[in-house]
C-alpha cells in the first residue's frame, strides 16, 4: 500500500513514523529544501514540545464541542510518551518542556532520522498545486498516485505564501476562515506609544469586546511603538481576531500593578511623594504616561489598574505563531480522516485547532500525526 504525505512539518513526520510497517510504502512530499523548517524556531530556537497543564480550555475551534471530541487529556499524554520513547530528555521549567539541549534542531534531528532509519522517503523542493481522485487512488500533480493520502502542510502563520486551504476547497471541503493568532496587536495610534517602546512588565491584560469582558491573563507585557506584544497578549489575540473581523470594539485593559488592590495602592501612593513612589512599583519610563496632565489620585491608580487601549488591528500571519480556521471539524473522523473521503487525513496545523502559547500547538501537531498514523497502520 503506497502512503503519500504533503508537508514534512511535526505532524507530518510523527504521521509517517506511526504509520509506517512492513507492508507499506510511506513518502512525505516537502515544498521547502528541508523538513520541518518551521520546526526549528518553535519556542524561539528551543522548542517548547509540551506542557505539563494539558488542559482541553488551552485548545480553541470555531466548533468547540467537536474540538472535545478529537482531542483528550488522555491523548495529550500519549505525545510526552511518543517523545520519551524516541529518547528525548526534557528539561522542564514552569511546567514548559524542552529538550535537555534546549534547541529545535535536537527535536527535527530525531524525527527526520527515526523516519530515515525506517525507510520512509523524503522528498524536498516539491510543491503540491493539484490534487485529484480517480479509481480509489488519490494524484498529486497528476504524476504522484496513493492509496493514502495525508495532508499535514501547515497554516497560514509562518510561511510567507500557502495554498494549504485552496487545496482543501477544491475537494469540496469546508474550510474555517483563517485568521492570525498568538500575534502581536496594533493600537491606535496614541501619543505616548514611542515613549513606552522597549518596556516589559510583569501585568495582567484584560480583553474587553463591545464593552463584555472576555478574558484576562497574566504574564509579561512588551510595549512597543505599534502597540502590544508578549505571552500574555498572544493568549487574548485570536479573540481579537475574531472580534475585529466581526465588526466588533475590541479594547485591551493593563493593570500594571496586580498584585495590589486599588485600595492597597491608594495608601501606598498616600505616603510620600506620587512620583517617588511610583519609581517603586513600575517602571520609570511609564510614569510620564501614567502622570500625563493629572496629579488626582484617584485617576492615577484609574490609569495603574485600567489603562485602556483600543485595538485596531493584529500584525500579519507572517508574524503569527498559529492560524486560527481550517478544515472544519465537521470533516472529521475522531482519527482525522475525511468523512467524505476514505483514506484522506488532514493534520496539523491544517485543522480548525489551535492552543495558547507554552507548547500545546506542537502537542496538537503531534497528537494528530499519531492518531492519524495508528490509524493508516491499522488499514495494512
Amino acid at each position: 500500500m503506497k502512503i503519500i504525505i504533503i508537508g514534512g512539518g511535526p505532524s507530518g513526520l510523527i504521521c509517517a513514523l506511526n504509520a509506517k510497517n512492513n507492508s507499506n510504502e510511506i513518502t512525505i512530499l516537502e515544498k521547502e529544501q528541508e523538513v520541518g523548517k518551521k520546526l526549528l524556531v518553535t519556542g524561539s530556537g528551543k522548542c517548547n514540545y509540551y506542557n505539563d497543564n494539558m488542559s482541553i480550555d488551552k485548545y480553541h475551534s470555531y466548533n468547540e464541542s467537536k474540538l472535545k471530541e478529537l482531542i483528550n487529556d488522555k491523548d495529550l499524554v500519549k505525545v510526552k510518551d511518543f517523545y520519551s520513547n524516541l529518547g528525548i530528555i526534557p528539561y522542564i521549567k514552569n511546567g514548559y518542556y524542552y529538550p535537555i539541549t534546549k534547541d529545535s534542531k535536537t527535536i527535527r534531528n530525531t524525527l527526520l532520522n527515526e523516519c530515515i532509519n525506517k525507510g520512509i522517503n523524503i522528498i524536498t523542493n516539491y510543491k503540491v498545486d493539484n490534487i485529484s481522485k480517480k479509481n480509489n487512488k488519490y494524484i498529486i500533480n497528476n504524476d504522484i498516485s496513493c492509496d493514502i493520502l495525508v495532508i499535514s502542510t501547515g497554516s497560514n502563520s509562518y510561511y510567507k505564501e500557502s495554498n494549504s486551504y485552496d487545496l482543501l476547497r477544491k475537494l469540496n471541503l469546508k474550510v474555517e476562515k483563517p485568521l492570525p493568532s498568538l500575534v502581536q496587536l496594533e493600537t491606535k495610534k496614541y501619543n505616548f506609544l514611542s515613549k513606552w517602546q522597549g518596556i516589559r512588565s510583569e501585568v495582567k491584560v484584560s480583553l474587553f469586546e463591545n464593552n463584555q469582558h472576555l478574558k484576562s491573563e497574566l504574564g509579561e507585557i512588551q510595549l512597543t511603538k505599534y502597540g502590544i506584544s508578549g505571552i500574555c497578549v498572544f493568549n487574548i489575540s485570536g479573540l481579537v481576531s475574531k472580534g475585529l473581523d466581526k465588526g466588533k470594539e475590541e479594547v485591551v485593559k493593563i493593570d500594571f500593578v496586580p498584585s495590589m488592590s486599588e485600595e492597597e495602592l491608594y495608601n501606598f501612593l498616600s505616603k510620600e511623594d506620587i512620583k517617588v513612589q511610583l519609581e517603586k512599583i513600575i517602571n520609570i519610563k511609564l510614569i510620564p504616561i501614567i502622570l500625563d496632565n493629572t496629579n488626582n489620585i484617584k485617576d492615577i491608580i484609574n490609569r495603574l489598574k485600567y489603562f485602556s487601549l483600543e485595538i485596531e488591528k493584529t500584525k500579519s500571519f507572517s508574524n503569527s505563531q498559529v492560524t486560527i480556521g481550517g478544515l472544519s471539524l465537521e470533516e472529521l473522523t475522531n482519527q482525522f480522516e475525511c468523512i467524505k473521503y476514505n483514506n484522506l487525513y488532514v493534520i496539523g496545523e491544517l485543522v480548525d485547532i489551535d492552543g495558547d502559547c507554552g507548547g500545546y500547538n506542537l502537542t496538537f501537531a503531534a497528537h494528530s500525526g499519531i492518531k492519524a498514523g495508528k490509524s493508516i497502520y491499522d488499514k495494512n
